[in-house]
């Protein structure tokens, strides 16, 4: 994790790049533990230290509230541009109003001409620290934090405040009322915006940029180069940064010294994300990827721009903190109308898009007309295809199926007697008997003579069929035994004409 030189809210000192600085007060600064500032903030306990300066915990009597005091050390005071940037810092926080930035309620001197400034007291621990601590963060709890440092920079930006030191111990993790964990922004003491005027009798020159100024692991290569075209675009570097790190617990950047890593930042691409972390979204690599070009014009031209292309990998709660980001920068004329929130995602968070597919006429024989080079896109896969053995399977059971109702059918019509006749079963004449058969050989010769028709009918309708061609239902409508069946008569009687017994069939 990179170090801080900063002050920062722990109790028992702050990391520096030199060590743990020792969390006292110095002689000289008349601000220690009992002492009543401009007669209203009682000095309590030392709650941070670092290089530069010392917060204490205080409470202003008048409200009974608790805030936090912070000054510069001793040593600092002889340094009239340290003075300048600290009066910077309260003078750029005092002008920002967003929750996602410390809130500075007051200025003072003490009576030694000290400076100090009172600011919202909050409790909690840097980005840092909480990765160091508790591993590195979900992508959904990185990208809430970093859509909430998109807000407090668009309220910064449009003031014309570029931050210049966004790193993750300048990023405080707390909690508002409800217990949900939010993100302050602090130190915008190196902020470069053009100042006038005076505070605490000491000028305020604009930020010269023949200093390099910020933390070296996350500056941008234009900082690095000390350019004097510092804009809201090396804040976005910054940020994408730090999103790097505490998604992956790893710098971008490595070296064993600052010459090293300026070096790498200015020539070198960073390591890729994947080699430390493999279960983050493709789009949000690409999003990081794109705050870290080093040519300005490749990155998101400002945090507007960067908070739509996070938004999809957030929580649904942070859209809010993306509407207020563009509206600001609109607001302020620095984001055109054209950007809304229902604007189309950058092209980072999207797949690529397909090649067209070519005309019917044009493609290739093969399966079901389709080429066999066009891709089919990944969110609508083709159906999967049905093997010859499947539909071999199917036909087989279709033809069990129909030769089991046949079974049971021929069943049905086995067990009965011999069934009543279906068709017209009143059609039938009597059978014919011996006596009409004797007097059929009486009568007068004759060619042969056919029987009536009517008769031809009746007995083809009268004798029964293997297999009825009329549906039978089964099992029958009544359970009543059947009447017995009368005499079959001849079909066509032989010899009627000759004089011979006719077969009946015995």
């Amino acid at each position: 994790m990179g170090r801080s030189d900063d002050v920062k809210a722990s109790g028992q000192g702050q990391r520096t790049s030199s060590g743990v600085v020792p969390a006292q007060a110095d002689g000289g600064i008349g601000i220690a533990p009992g002492v009543v500032l401009d007669g209203k903030y009682l000095v309590g306990r030392i709650i941070g230290a670092g290089a530069v300066g010392i917060v204490f915990e205080a409470k202003n009597v008048e409200l009974d509230e608790t805030v936090a005091i912070k000054c510069l050390r001793p040593e600092m005071l002889v340094d009239a541009a340290m003075v300048a940037r600290f009066a910077r810092e309260a003078k750029a926080a005092a002008a920002i109003k967003s929750e996602y930035v410390a809130t500075v309620h007051d200025v003072g001197t003490t009576e030694d001409g000290a400076p100090y400034i009172v600011m919202e007291y909050l409790d909690g621990k840097d980005l840092g620290a909480a990765v160091l601590e508790g591993g590195v963060l979900p992508a959904r709890t990185a990208v809430e934090y970093a859509l909430q440092c998109c807000e407090a920079l668009a309220v910064a930006h449009a003031k014309g405040i570029v931050h210049r030191d966004i790193k993750p111990e300048n990023l405080l993790l707390t909690e508002r009322a409800g217990g949900m964990r939010i993100v302050k922004v602090l130190d915008f003491g190196i902020s470069k915006t053009a100042l006038t005027g005076s505070i605490f009798q000491n000028e305020l020159p604009i930020v010269k940029t023949v200093n390099l100024m910020g933390t070296p692991l996350y500056m941008s290569p234009e900082q690095v180069r000390v350019s004097d075209s510092v804009d809201v675009r090396s804040d976005i570097w910054s940020l994408g940064m730090v999103i790097y790190e505490i998604l992956t617990g790893r710098t971008a950047f490595n070296g064993q010294s600052i010459t090293e890593i300026c070096a790498q930042i200015i020539e070198s691409p960073p390591d890729p994300i994947e080699l430390h972390r493999n279960d983050l979204p493709s789009g949000l690599v690409e999003v990081i990827a794109k705050c870290l070009q080093k040519d300005v014009a490749r990155r998101y031209q400002n945090v507007a721009e960067l908070a739509l292309a996070l938004m999809p990998f957030g929580p649904k709660r942070t859209r809010l903190n993306v509407e207020r980001a563009i509206a600001v920068l609109q607001a302020a004329g620095q984001v055109g109308a054209h950007l809304t929130f229902d604007s189309t995602v950058p092209p980072a968070t999207t797949d690529p898009p397909m090649p067209p597919i070519p005309p019917a006429s044009s493609l290739p024989s093969g399966l079901l007309g389709m080429p066999q080079s066009v891709p089919v896109p990944s969110s609508h896969p083709p159906p999967a295809k049905r093997p010859m053995g499947f539909w071999i399977g199917v036909a087989a059971v279709s033809a069990l199926a129909l030769l089991g109702i046949g079974l049971l059918l021929g069943r049905g019509s086995a067990s009965k007697a011999t069934p009543t006749p279906v068709a017209m079963p009143s059609v039938a004449p009597p059978a014919m008997t011996t006596a009409a058969a004797a007097a059929a050989t009486t009568s007068s010769p004759a060619p042969s003579v056919a029987p009536e028709p009517s008769v031809t009918a009746a007995a083809t309708a009268a004798k029964p069929t293997a297999r009825p061609t009329a549906p039978v239902a089964w099992p029958p409508p009544h359970t009543t035994t059947p009447a017995a069946p009368a005499a079959r008569p001849s079909a066509k009687p032989k010899g009627a004409a000759t004089g011979e017994e006719p077969d009946l069939g015995y």
